[in-house]
């Protein structure tokens, strides 16, 4: 019982608390030497995903049973260029190797990028990266300019060039609390562009599948020397890929990125995510429902007195309501119907929300009706 308690503490703090999980009802995956491959948690919705969809819940719960049946250890390898055979057609043209790692991409980009010289890496915000650079290799543009000033931001990235080894580019700007439009984007990528600077891509859960594009490369029309992919999964499960040009193959491949057979649980429960993203055209359902989502949200927010702002991509939307108080207030109302809202750990006043089961319209009707009766009180 001792496990199981604190198995349950864990998944009632990753739901910040709001849900007192009494029983976990875990299903233990092991090997031969009963070593744990993955504990999933049947009840659970992939929260850190966003899609909190029992569609691809039911299916990961059933891919587990399946491998507890067969009665023998996950083959990563197997796992692996089942994974690739999905990743390798959404990926920017010219990408030519796929490694997966669960260690830190902070050692790997420094070993292949940084010289004496080159003692840079260009983000657009200083927090939030995925992955672990020091402070003293950082320069973050939005720490001092504007996007929509390119004027300005122009001369400072000229000044800069010299000493940047890479543009480490991640759109989810945390400030804002949203993506970045295209169009804050094209005077900067432009210029990357031409500066023949390296383009570092960061892709997150955030944006996967957000945008009617697995990866938001695509959504951009970037061409990366690299992407990076750093997503969460369940607890602190979570899933790192880094795709490169023929270019970089040989100094990525050198740094050897391995996996370990404990890695195999996020690997499946990853693997199951991408082919309900992929073959069964989730990526058009989740935009075709987030513009009726985005359209609703519309409407009330013109029959209502509420202040608020609302920014999003396809099923990713975000409400700011200026006041810490008053999204804390929104965010318990909607626990109290069953409806899981995330406040942002970057901006207090943000709630971050995640439409329950996505495949059927009626559940954004119920999202709604909650979030009416909320404003409307």
């Amino acid at each position: 019982m001792g496990k199981e308690n604190h198995i349950a503490q864990q998944l009632s703090h990753l739901f910040n608390d709001q849900f007192t999980i009494t029983s976990p009802h875990m299903q233990y995956l092991r090997d031969s030497n009963s070593r744990e491959y993955i504990g999933y948690y049947s009840d659970c919705l992939l929260w850190d995903f966003g899609y909190l969809n029992s569609t691809i819940n039911h299916r990961i719960n059933a891919a587990v049973m399946t491998q507890r049946a067969s009665d023998s250890p996950i083959n990563i390898d197997v796992l692996i260029a089942e994974i690739q055979g999905l990743l390798i057609p959404h990926l920017p043209k010219g990408f030519k190797s796929l490694y997966f790692n669960q260690t830190d991409f902070g050692d790997i980009l420094s070993q292949t990028f940084l010289t004496t010289k080159k003692t840079n890496f260009l983000t657009l915000e200083s927090t939030g990266l995925p992955l672990h650079l020091s402070g003293e290799r950082i320069t973050a543009i939005n720490d001092c300019h504007n996007l929509e000033d390119f004027g300005d931001l122009e001369r400072f990235l000229k000044d800069q060039k010299k000493n940047t080894a890479a543009f480490l580019i991640d759109p989810y700007i945390k400030e804002k609390g949203r993506l970045a439009t295209p169009e804050e984007m094209a005077s900067l990528l432009q210029f990357i562009t031409q500066s023949g600077i390296p383009l570092i891509w960061i892709e997150s859960s955030i944006g996967l599948g957000r945008t009617g594009q697995l990866f938001t490369a695509a959504y951009y029309n970037v061409k990366p020397d690299l992407l990076v992919y750093s997503g969460d999964l369940l607890g602190d499960r979570q899933i790192h890929l880094l795709a490169t040009t023929r270019k970089y193959k040989k100094a990525i491949a050198a740094q050897a990125p391995t996996l370990r057979p404990g890695d195999a649980g996020s690997l499946l429960m990853f693997n199951v995510l991408l082919e309900s993203l992929i073959q069964d055209d989730m990526l058009g359902r989740i935009q075709s429902l987030g513009h009726r989502f985005l359209g609703k949200v519309r409407a009330l927010d013109a029959n209502t007195t509420e202040t608020f702002l609302f920014r999003g991509v396809g099923l990713c939307l975000f409400l700011d309501f200026q006041k810490p108080g008053r999204a804390k207030d929104f965010q318990n109302f909607m626990a109290a119907r069953g409806i899981l809202v995330h406040l942002s750990p970057w901006r207090p006043s943000v709630v971050c929300l995640f439409p329950p089961f996505i495949l059927e319209d009626a559940d954004v009707d119920t999202f709604i009706e909650g979030m009416m009766q909320f404003f409307l009180k």
